[in-house]
């Protein structure tokens, strides 16, 4: 990813399992980024109170980025009516990780700062700068204020964690891991 591009954020609450999750998921992908997205991520949680049990970045140029891609609605839901998908917004890259990662085997933990968190400071300072990605919003109507992605061994995720547990009031984050999905995007 570069920091000329949007990435897109889209949540999914279900409870289906990757298998059937990921046939739905490509013909969503189809109709929500038909050729537009230079690279798509989804990721799984791996911890059980996640909000979203996936979450979709859809890398976009800023001309390939539009409002008609949220059509006008912030949630909707997959064909069949088992995944309530979340909008979350459009976010541009102002920091991006320094060291290079294994996607199969690097766990990421996404945090979700409220827009009224006045200390993004303090919670960025939480991580080291080299293995953390900042995501701002690039439209006014995203869902959070900041998202911070930190990527690490499931040890360094677990310490990471323990120290978000005594901030939880402030903070939302969830831990996943790189999904097996087929991108439909080219």
């Amino acid at each position: 990813m570069n920091k000329e591009s949007i990435i897109h954020f889209v949540g999914f609450i279900t409870q289906l399992e990757r298998k059937f999750f990921a046939s739905q998921w490509i013909a969503y992908a189809s109709i929500i980024s038909p050729g537009r997205a230079r690279n798509t991520d989804v990721l799984q949680e791996s911890n059980v109170n996640a909000r979203y049990k996936y979450i979709s970045q859809h890398e976009f140029s800023e001309e390939g980025f539009s409002f008609s891609f949220m059509k006008d609605r912030s949630s909707e839901n997959f064909p069949d009516q088992k995944a309530r998908v979340v909008m979350l917004g459009g976010y541009m890259l102002t920091e991006t990780a320094q060291e290079h990662h294994n996607k199969k085997t690097d766990t990421r933990m996404l945090v979700f700062l409220d827009r009224d968190m006045h200390d993004t400071e303090s919670c960025c300072s939480i991580f080291p700068p080299s293995s953390l990605t900042i995501y701002e919003p690039f439209y006014e109507n995203c869902l959070y204020g900041l998202i911070l992605e930190f990527t690490g061994t499931s040890e360094e995720i677990k310490v990471f964690s323990e120290i978000l547990q005594h901030r939880k009031e402030l903070i939302e984050f969830s831990i996943y891991r790189t999904c097996n999905i087929a991108s439909v995007v080219a």
